[in-house]
């Protein structure tokens, strides 16, 4: 099991959520069955234990995204995402820490974005908005193209 999103990234505030994969050492990791053996995996094996274990509460499954996910709560105050070989995720994540590490700007300015987003209620995926992880993209971008700051654009992988 693998955390990853803001808490990683150094992009968290109060009300993050965590976010967690976990890989299983036996899985097909081929792109067409991978969403299809994360359900499998998620439904089958995880899913039971959950529901079984009492610091656990499912609060929703969501099988159809592209990326199937868990929502649970632990011990009735932290919410988790759990999700099935999510590596676009951890790989998304070490980008992102790369450019909170890089000069304190980048988070104040992400922060800043995030909790203006929150309050104007612009920010969310499950409501249609933006992902808290596309903001973070958009701020970026924005630092990169500053002529005062001028972040370095590093590359992807």
């Amino acid at each position: 099991v693998k955390p990853f999103g803001s808490i990683v990234s150094g992009f968290c505030c109060k009300s993050s959520d965590l976010d967690v994969t976990f890989l299983r050492k036996d899985a097909d990791l081929n792109a067409d069955h991978m969403q299809q053996d994360a359900v499998i995996a998620l439904r089958k094996r995880v899913l039971p234990l959950l529901l079984a274990h009492p610091q656990f509460e499912v609060e929703k499954e969501v099988w159809s995204a592209r990326v199937p996910i868990l929502k649970l709560r632990f011990m009735g105050e932290v919410e988790v995402d759990l999700s099935c070989h999510n590596l676009e995720g951890l790989l998304n994540t070490q980008l992102l820490k790369a450019y909170a590490d890089l000069h304190p700007k980048v988070k104040q300015m992400v922060m800043a974005a995030k909790l203006w987003a929150k309050t104007k209620e612009v920010c969310g995926a499950c409501a249609g908005n933006l992902s808290s992880y596309s903001l973070t993209l958009m701020v970026i971008y924005f630092l990169q193209v500053d002529s005062d700051l001028q972040l370095p654009c590093f590359p992807t992988w």
